[in-house]
């Protein structure tokens, strides 16, 4: 039933910020997405996930027994991995100015691959160069957003990149 109610709440939440998306201004016309499209494309997207999930949620728990026992929940160890993918998240944020985002997402994206489990090397390098790709370019040179660039000889090649 808790995450029946989760659901809502997010739901609710999910149409609070929508609203918020429809005071942003959108006067600029050099922009063709304006400042808004982005917010309400994640918000809309987030909207239908969340419905699914709800839908997901009532079918389970309509099959579910009446009469199972409540569980005294309890927050599990850390594990290894975990505290892998925090440190590499730490350690791009920190790292990120000196060696420029694209370089530091390529080699993010490797890290957590190989500490959740993925062991092939072909596999790795293309999914992580695909997505350093893809996030440098839309957030780069579609959003115009400020990425950092890194120091020295990094920063002169990512003005050829973004």
């Amino acid at each position: 039933m808790g995450e029946i109610i989760f659901h809502i709440i997010l739901l609710a939440v999910l149409g609070f910020f929508y609203n918020d998306t429809l005071s942003i201004d959108t006067t600029r016309v050099a922009d063709v997405v304006g400042a808004a499209g982005f917010p309400k494309a994640i918000i809309i997207l987030a909207f239908v996930l969340t419905v699914a999930s709800l839908y997901n949620t009532f079918r389970n728990y309509s099959k579910q027994e009446k009469t199972i026992e409540s569980k005294k929940y309890h927050i599990e160890e850390f594990n290894i991995q975990f505290l892998g993918v925090i440190g590499s998240i730490v350690g791009f944020i920190f790292v990120s100015d000196v060696i420029g985002y694209f370089l530091g997402s390529i080699i993010l994206v490797a890290v957590l691959m190989v500490l959740l489990g993925q062991r092939k090397v072909k596999k790795i390098a293309i999914i992580s160069l695909g997505t350093a790709l893809t996030f440098t370019i839309v957030f780069g040179k579609l959003l115009h957003v400020p990425l950092p660039r890194g120091m020295g000889f990094i920063q002169e090649l990512s003005f050829l990149l973004y």
